[in-house]
């Protein structure tokens, strides 16, 4: 560039400058926020193991606790999520959830008559896997 005339960078630059303001425009646009939380107890992420999980229609999870935090979204259907202590809600494509560690996920269910699919991010210390306890069955 240093080869070039200072109108002809001059000109260079009113050309580009539009041209990447606009790509930025319509980059920003396309980005929206989901969900912004905080990890409980300062947890040290060394890993994240990523799922999709489908459900097949009208199917319950039961009562169960993860290890880790884990943060996901719905990718298709809905879901009836309520986490111990919080009142129950209906997360629908697009939406996005948090579900801190050790506590209880009472209600995790497809609301749907088809089937209902979640994108599941475990964030995971040093050593641990992604585990989940079941305390009750889906059937009740």
């Amino acid at each position: 560039m240093s080869s070039l005339g200072f109108l002809q960078r001059m000109r260079l630059i009113a050309w580009f400058v539009p041209r990447v303001a606009a790509s930025v425009e319509l980059w920003t646009k396309a980005r929206r926020s989901l969900l912004v939380t905080d990890v409980k107890g300062g947890k040290r992420v060394v890993r994240v193991e990523v799922e999709q999980i489908t459900l097949a229609p009208r199917q319950r999870t039961g009562v169960h606790v993860h290890h880790c935090p884990t943060v996901g979204n719905v990718t298709r259907g809905a879901i009836h999520f309520q986490l111990e202590g919080q009142a129950a809600r209906l997360l629908r494509v697009g939406d996005a959830f948090c579900v801190p560690a050790n506590v209880r996920t009472l209600h995790f269910d497809n609301a749907c008559q088809g089937p209902a699919t979640v994108v599941v991010c475990h964030l995971l210390g040093a050593g641990e896997r992604a585990v989940s306890t079941m305390l009750s069955c889906g059937e009740d």
